[in-house]
């Protein structure tokens, strides 16, 4: 199996090496670079997820920022 075709691999299935159907054929070596390469998904994944989080909380400080915006141009009108 080559680089790309475990690549490839990688990115569809997601967690032990075991659910590969030819996991068991793979030499020592494969089975260690497959569980690196597996290591290096989860991290990834973790990763995203702290970005999405980060993104998700700029989203509701904006939204809160308009909000704020909105009722003092509101009051702001209403003296005039």
């Amino acid at each position: 199996m080559t680089k790309d075709e475990y690549e490839d691999f990688a990115l569809r299935h997601k967690g032990c090496g075991a659910c590969f159907p030819m996991y068991h054929t793979l030499s020592r070596l494969e089975k260690m670079w497959f569980s690196a390469i597996q290591k290096d998904v989860a991290e990834l994944e973790k990763e995203k997820c702290e970005l999405l989080g980060i993104i998700q909380g700029k989203d509701k400080v904006i939204q809160e920022l308009k909000k704020e915006l909105n009722s003092m141009l509101v009051s702001k009108n209403q003296q005039h």
